[in-house]
């Protein structure tokens, strides 16, 4: 490994924490941006010709045309010379201020550039969402929303966490447990997880509604609850540390413990 002062280390497996993606031929690491060079270039070579023509003021060339009263240019110097002046006295600042054209030329047209014919608003869009795809981005999150609709995006989101995070978290937590644990951590069962509850948070509803089942079910309990949407414990007095249980009647209750005076093998007969 070369470091910041230019010189050469070697470092033993051990030292390096080293994430693993997919490699196709099993020791180099797959390249997104390899993969899709030439997408990549096209996407520039438009925002060049984008530029170019905004900074011309999207105004095209013009062709200058001479009556049939006028033989033309006497030389090609002649020609260079006028189309120079003519270039320099009307572009950039003085663009828009009048022109004089000499006797016998006239502006014959305009030439034009429809970027709706040249497909340029499409071959942006299109190619923005070839390079996101290429990560697996859905495309509303580059900005292309022609097809985004409130319930698909929401969606997207959650199926961008689950099939593109995830992997990349899955990675990260088998290099950690490999490089970062010690034997004895290992078989007493540790393990290393990246939490993404965040970000699969769904709305507001749902997500309540998913909390209140495992509420009831006894899987959870109110501070665990409250801990989950960044809310301040309650005190294990007013219920904050109890769970439900389900009784014989099937309804759920608080699982108040075994009453005062009765023991665990009473309470269960």
């Amino acid at each position: 490994m070369r470091l910041a002062n230019g010189e050469y280390r070697e470092f033993p497996a051990e030292e390096i924490l080293h994430v693993r993606g997919p490699a196709r031929d099993g020791l180099v690491g797959d390249s997104p941006v390899k993969d899709i060079a030439e997408a990549i270039a096209i996407e520039i070579a438009a925002e060049k010709y984008g530029a170019s023509v905004f900074g011309n003021h999207a105004q095209p060339g013009l062709i200058f045309e001479f009556d049939v009263t006028h033989q033309g240019f006497k030389s090609d110097e002649e020609q260079r010379q006028f189309l120079e002046s003519f270039r320099q006295a009307y572009s950039g600042m003085n663009r828009f201020k009048a022109a004089v054209i000499p006797k016998g030329l006239k502006v014959g047209q305009q030439l034009t550039v429809d970027n709706e014919k040249a497909q340029f608003l499409a071959t942006r869009q299109y190619q923005r969402t070839v390079i996101a795809a290429a990560w697996g981005v859905p495309p509303h999150m580059v900005g292309d929303l022609s097809k985004g609709t409130y319930n698909n995006v929401e969606q997207q989101s959650l199926d961008f966490v689950q099939q593109v995070v995830l992997p990349y978290v899955r990675m990260f937590e088998a290099a950690m447990e490999r490089q970062l644990l010690t034997d004895e951590e290992r078989d007493r069962g540790f393990i290393i997880r990246f939490n993404l509850d965040g970000a699969l948070r769904g709305d507001f509803k749902t997500r309540q509604e998913g909390l209140k089942i495992m509420r009831e079910a006894g899987v959870i309990n109110p501070n665990e609850w409250r801990e989950m949407e960044n809310m301040n414990p309650i005190s294990p007095e007013d219920g904050g540390e109890t769970y439900w249980v389900r009784g014989p009647s099937g309804q759920t209750g608080p699982d108040e413990g075994p009453a005062e005076g009765e023991d665990d093998e009473a309470r269960a007969a």
